[in-house]
């Protein structure tokens, strides 16, 4: 009996978590409406400093910044911060090279290795802009990313505006289509959840923008960065939401080795915010006592 019991329960929970709660959060949302509360073009847009982390990106680099750089959102208020982390390849090379024709550019290379939150909170120290933006090499920006990410912000009580990946090259052989279902589906649910209660569950770690000030630090050897970004500022009870017109393109991964390999540091780095709080409160119980 009780077996048969478990088994119903268990078949539940698989049938909420991918069916039930996905409907839920679709029918609450018809019923909102999005932040409009905006800049349009004719405003003085925000200061946006564009923070990146890379290694070994010399396939990558050259068309991600053209990407930053030929938006439409005014270059005079842009400026693009590249952390190199001990890149073996011609990395450093190619960015030395940008760096000196652009002064939008600014390139600091890391010898050794200290991994990618590290990186990116020595830039955010750096950083002149009223909003961070932090992607990765291989995400590439369309012409509208940054001004639809940026126009929340004139509402106050936004905190974090999230992108929207479409996959490329996607390929019938391999694990691309699942992967790209996936990601899509991921980041519908942001849009819902955001919607309706402004607390989207972790920003697409690819391309997201944030205010300055709501940027914490990311504990060393963190490996989800942006799970933990976006629960910081939530956790300063501003609203995290996901603006689907801030189109950003990614190949989607095709091998499933590097894909389980990703999943893993995903996983663990979910461990590692589970914990937090009891680490918190710890480090408070041994200091006070």
């Amino acid at each position: 009996m009780i077996w048969g019991i478990l088994f119903w329960i268990s078949i539940f929970i698989i049938l909420h978590t991918y069916v039930l709660f996905p409907l839920i959060l679709k029918a609450l949302a018809s019923k909102k409406e999005q932040n409009d509360i905006l800049f349009t073009r004719e405003d003085d847009l925000p200061f946006i400093s564009i923070i990146m982390a890379v290694h070994n990106e010399e396939k990558v680099i050259i068309e991600k910044v053209r990407s930053i750089f030929h938006t439409d959102y005014p270059e005079e208020q842009i400026e693009l911060l590249i952390g190199s982390d001990a890149s073996t390849d011609k990395t450093n090379e190619i960015l030395h090279i940008y760096s000196s024709d652009n002064p939008g550019l600014l390139f600091y290379s890391f010898d050794e290795r200290r991994g990618k939150a590290e990186v990116i909170n020595e830039l955010r120290e750096k950083a002149r802009g009223e909003l961070l933006v932090l992607s990765d090499a291989n995400v590439m920006f369309s012409d509208n990313t940054l001004f639809e990410m940026a126009k929340h912000f004139k509402n106050k009580e936004i905190g974090l505006v999230g992108s929207n990946l479409l996959n490329s090259n996607v390929d019938k052989t391999g694990i691309s289509i699942q992967e790209s279902s996936f990601i899509s589906r991921e980041l519908r649910l942001k849009y819902y959840e955001g919607k309706i209660w402004g607390t989207m569950m972790g920003a697409f770690g690819g391309c997201y923008a944030l205010r300055y000030e709501l940027y914490s630090p990311v504990p060393e050897g963190y490996t989800v960065d942006d799970f933990y970004i976006t629960m910081r500022v939530l956790e300063k009870k501003k609203k995290c939401i996901q603006e689907n017109n801030a189109i950003c393109y990614e190949d989607v991964q095709n091998q499933i080795k590097e894909e389980f390999r990703r999943k893993i540091r995903i996983s663990s780095g979910n461990f590692q915010d589970l914990f937090l709080p009891f680490q918190s409160f710890f480090s408070y119980f041994l200091e006070s006592g």
